[in-house]
């Protein structure tokens, strides 16, 4: 399976799916480390960022042709990852692939009804909220000014000077996607179903696999961990519960980090020197949890980028702050926010990175490839994924996981 997702975290995410599906999964920062990854893999493509549509089609599209092998026709269609608070430039996305491929239409599906992202009579909420009335609509970058998925698309297709065609709605047959298709079949079709729930999820996943050529697919991690459970992998799935874990009822029972047995290679003498936190995106009350820690223990070290606001030379700045924690050895780094952990991971010298176990249903921990010794373990962390208590929990079971110099309770 090849995932490429337009930002680090949501690769992260999706990389996490594949390898809890019994996948050798790794983590590509970004297209040019293509040909060296794995059979399975995720693959930031870092479209979220660029800022014009042309230019998020043309990334799309040289990532696509520089597959290995290379996508003539042959071997499963690539997932499309994209943000499911629709921060993403779907369409360009889109249709570079339907360009490119030549599937029949794109299946797009960003809800991930887990963390609260649903689709319901073709408008996006948030925990219940259309997305234009949460802070999404101050987003400095991506501002959200309609929840409307009709409007969103249509606006993104336009500044592109392309036409497309949108079906929305609870109950989408496969007959109504057949007439629409000999309609204008020149035109591409966009499907977006209304998803509410896990199993709206599981069933539109069963109607996917019905169609004898399979639609390009792009959506959230939790589609793609539907779409995988219909696959033969399942039977090769670990005896960890990673998604089936959610009830409908809105529960999800966090695993324990410390129940995982990490084998961790270095020798019981030589300790992990330290947890590091690097983040671009922490709320106020668990910033002050983790200044509390970082009082009691040293060895937890926290750098918070968000109190620096939005200064010009934040990148300057970030290498800077960084540079002595990346001097350490032996130690666990969290990275909170896509920004973050892609300019830390650059200067650390790091371009792909393998899967180790999964942390939580967002998190996982990662080595680094070139990194043959293990001399540091790494956490992606979405800036808005995960319960809001999610990094401190992190920090309080990494803490016990592994041995640190002096080991206390949090």
């Amino acid at each position: 399976m090849r995932v490429l997702a337009d930002d680090l975290t949501g690769a992260a995410d999706c990389a996490t799916v594949l390898g809890v599906h019994g996948q050798d999964a790794s983590l590509c920062l970004d297209v040019n480390t293509l040909n060296e990854a794995s059979d399975a893999y995720s693959v930031n493509l870092g479209t979220r960022a660029c800022g014009h549509p042309q230019a998020v089609y043309d990334i799309t599209k040289k990532a696509l042709l520089a597959l290995s092998p290379p996508l003539k026709g042959e071997g499963p269609t690539p997932y499309f990852k994209v943000d499911s608070t629709w921060r993403s430039d779907s369409v360009a996305m889109a249709l570079a692939g339907m360009d490119t491929l030549k599937p029949p239409f794109v299946l797009l599906c960003p809800a991930f009804p887990q963390e609260g992202r649903t689709i319901a009579g073709g408008v996006a909420y948030l925990h219940g909220v259309p997305l234009h009335q949460t802070p999404l609509k101050n987003d400095p970058q991506h501002p959200i000014l309609t929840a409307d998925v009709q409007v969103l698309l249509e606006t993104q297709a336009r500044a592109l000077n392309r036409n497309i065609r949108i079906l929305k709605g609870k109950q989408i047959s496969i007959t109504d996607i057949e007439d629409a298709l000999k309609i204008v079949p020149q035109t591409p079709l966009f499907v977006v179903p209304d998803v509410q729930s896990l199993s709206d999820l599981s069933h539109l996943a069963e109607w996917v696999a019905s169609f004898e050529t399979p639609p390009l697919c792009m959506g959230s991690a939790g589609l793609l961990d539907a779409l995988l459970c219909l696959s033969p992998l399942l039977e090769e799935r670990k005896s960890f519960n990673f998604f089936d874990s959610v009830r409908e009822r809105g529960e999800f029972q966090e695993p324990s980090v410390s129940s995982i047995p990490y084998n961790d290679p270095l020798p019981k003498e030589k300790k992990r020197e330290s947890i590091q936190v690097i983040s671009g995106s922490v709320n106020p009350t668990t910033t002050q949890q983790l200044n509390m820690f970082q009082t009691h223990h040293p060895e937890i070290r926290m750098l918070n980028t968000a109190s620096w606001g939005t200064v010009t030379d934040w990148h300057e700045r970030l290498k800077e702050a960084v540079a002595p924690l990346l001097e350490a050895s032996n130690t666990v780094t969290i990275l909170c926010g896509g920004d973050t952990a892609q300019a830390v991971l650059e200067q650390a010298g790091v371009n792909q990175l393998k899967w180790v176990k999964p942390l939580s249903r967002t998190c996982s921990l990662w080595q680094a490839v070139e990194d043959d010794k293990a001399s540091r373990y790494w956490v992606l962390k979405s800036g808005n994924m995960g319960e809001a208590d999610l990094l401190v929990q992190l920090v309080k079971e990494l803490y016990h996981a592994f041995p640190l110099p002096s080991a206390k309770h949090l």
